[in-house]
């Protein structure tokens, strides 16, 4: 199921069968596209959900108009060997920035 949005981010939610496996957002702007919030729920993983949401994904991105298609992780996320293992390569170390008061 999808909640597509007018030039914003589009929700995805995904299913095997009638049983939710995971969501992921999308967003894709001037040939850039963002994967974001990506999970598959815990009984599912290791199973090839994950790789096949990212490959759909990859692949509604590259339909609109996406060269490059990327997601962000925490240094500590277990997925990066999917992320590999589907072709992606690691470009940078994440940093996080805040604003205190």
């Amino acid at each position: 199921k999808v909640y597509l949005a007018e030039g914003g981010v589009d929700c995805y939610l995904c299913y095997f069968g009638e049983e939710p496996v995971g969501s992921c957002d999308l967003l894709v702007w001037d040939g850039m596209a963002k994967g974001e919030d990506f999970t598959i729920c815990s009984q599912w993983r290791k199973q090839g959900f994950g790789s096949a949401v990212l490959a759909q994904l990859a692949a509604i991105a590259r339909e609109k108009g996406a060269q490059t298609f990327y997601v962000m992780t925490d240094e500590d996320d277990t997925a990066w060997q999917m992320y590999r293992k589907c072709g992606m390569e690691r470009v940078g170390g994440r940093q996080e920035w805040f604003f205190t008061w």
